[in-house]
């Protein structure tokens, strides 16, 4: 088979002029569902923080705050203990605890808790026993801190995350309304300007956006733990993780997509309500990813049409890719052979740019306008890399699982 059966040319302009037609249709229709599955994501944050940004500038001066409860499940992490916690115990908020679920450590946490417990009196602490097996520790943990919690709002968080402001309460607690059970907060890792820096950010930060469209339009489907409200009642209602208890990670997510009901999780996305977490290891961040990857099986049937959602969008971005090389391979045939453009062809030459412009530069404009908005770090030309291997780093954690696939499960028997 030769090029110019693959590629008609001048030779046979009618068959060219369709083939070019057909390839610009379905790059205008990879646009389309491009932007009904992901893009408009991207514009999230902005939307609501320009929504919000009334009540914010009113802020808490007129409005009681409720006190909050905020639970560190914590395991041998008394140097991230002895740096961050006493930037949320100074928070500038009226009427607050901090309740360290100590997870058995070993190392010096007792002693960082015994010492700062002294200077902070709504420091409190409670611990798993080390003899607890069949039940997650982080779970447990999570669980025993909420129980002691004693408000009726508890926002979780890490003890190696730190609040970006002094007013991160504040903008917490001012979303915590009746009728709310869910309160989504916006989490990052530190930056470091290292490539793997970049791709961690990018990847959490999708993850998130996902959570906030599925929470606005309805059911919330999972969360960040680094910065999670969620009312006590409701967590004691649903039973907390009894549904999720043979699974020995996930915790937010699993606790969020089973626990959320119809329009009870509102998110809060203000730059001054952002925790940072530091960024781990580049081993530590690979488990992590095939930890969140095998999560994901597990989420309700919601959640799967997301992760749906999702995957058509990548598919799209291959389609959109791959129409864009058979037209400039088509059109490259064509010049060569005849190096004149007729007439009809300049019309298709001008919508294949203007739709390639479009893929390449609406994009990378709309998520700035809500990094922007967030304080976080802008994507410029790595969004379209990041999304076009997407698909293949999906396949390689789906790899990654199988192997580890005897990791997943708990026994509880």
């Amino acid at each position: 088979m030769n090029a110019q059966s693959l590629f008609p040319s001048a030779l046979a302009p009618d068959s060219c002029l369709i083939s070019c037609i057909i390839l610009c249709s379905t790059m205008l229709i990879s646009l389309i569902a491009l932007w009904r599955f992901r893009w408009r994501d991207y514009l999230i944050p902005y939307l609501l923080n320009c929504k919000n940004k009334r009540s914010h500038e009113t802020d808490t001066a007129s409005k009681e705050l409720p006190k909050i409860s905020i639970i560190l499940p914590a395991h041998n992490q008394a140097h991230f203990l002895e740096k961050n916690l006493p930037l949320l115990l100074e928070q500038d908020y009226p009427a607050f605890e901090v309740i360290v679920a100590d997870e058995a450590s070993t190392d010096e946490t007792a002693d960082v808790l015994k010492r700062l417990e002294k200077n902070y009196t709504h420091l409190r602490h409670t611990f798993v026993p080390s003899s607890a097996r069949y039940v997650g520790r982080k779970k447990l943990a999570i669980t025993l801190g909420i129980r002691a919690a004693r408000s009726e709002w508890c926002l979780l968080t890490e003890p190696d995350c730190q609040p970006v402001s002094t007013r991160w309460l504040r903008y917490i607690g001012n979303r915590m309304n009746d009728g709310t059970d869910f309160i989504l907060g916006y989490a990052t890792y530190l930056n470091n300007d290292s490539r793997t820096a970049r791709r961690a950010i990018y990847e959490r930060l999708r993850y998130q956006l996902r959570c906030f469209r599925a929470g606005i339009n309805g059911k919330a489907i999972g969360a960040d733990g680094c910065n999670l409200g969620i009312r006590k009642s409701r967590f004691m209602e649903m039973q907390g993780f009894a549904k999720s208890l043979a699974i020995p990670f996930g915790e937010a997510t699993l606790l969020t997509d089973a626990l959320s009901g119809q329009k009870n999780t509102i998110a809060e996305l203000h730059d001054e309500a952002m925790t940072r977490q530091e960024l781990p290891q580049r081993h530590i961040l690979l488990n992590e990813r095939i930890y969140h990857q095998e999560t994901l099986r597990h989420i309700s049937g919601r959640g799967r049409l997301f992760r749906l959602r999702e995957s058509c969008a990548s598919w799209f971005t291959w389609i959109f890719t791959f129409s864009t090389i058979c037209y400039v391979a088509l059109r490259t045939t064509t010049f060569i052979e005849t190096p004149v453009f007729p007439h009809p062809l300049l019309y298709t030459d001008a919508a294949f740019l203007l739709l390639l412009a479009f893929a390449l530069i609406i994009p990378v404009i709309l998520l700035r306008k809500s990094t922007n908005s967030m304080g976080e770090r802008p994507f410029g030309a790595t969004l379209y890399w990041y999304a076009l291997i997407q698909p293949i780093r999906n396949l390689l954690q789906k790899i990654r699982c199988y192997r580890h696939r005897k990791e997943f499960v708990r026994n509880l028997g």
